[in-house]
């Protein structure tokens, strides 16, 4: 399963798909375990992070 990373992807979303961007939420600092459920967008909101750079990361990943 493939799926497209945009800000409105949920975290859970992308984990499902592609296991292996749990290090890059971990290195952004982003909650995946309890805020699995938020938007890219609401998570970096939340946390600060810069949205378009976990968003570049993350599609470097997979």
């Amino acid at each position: 399963m493939s799926i497209e990373i945009k800000e409105s992807s949920t975290i859970n979303e992308i984990i499902k798909a592609y296991p292996n961007t749990v290090a890059v939420f971990k290195e952004f600092q982003v909650d995946s375990c309890c805020g699995g459920g938020d938007s890219l967008a609401q998570a970096c909101a939340k946390g600060g992070q810069d949205l378009a750079r976990l968003i570049e990361t993350l599609k470097s990943s997979v």
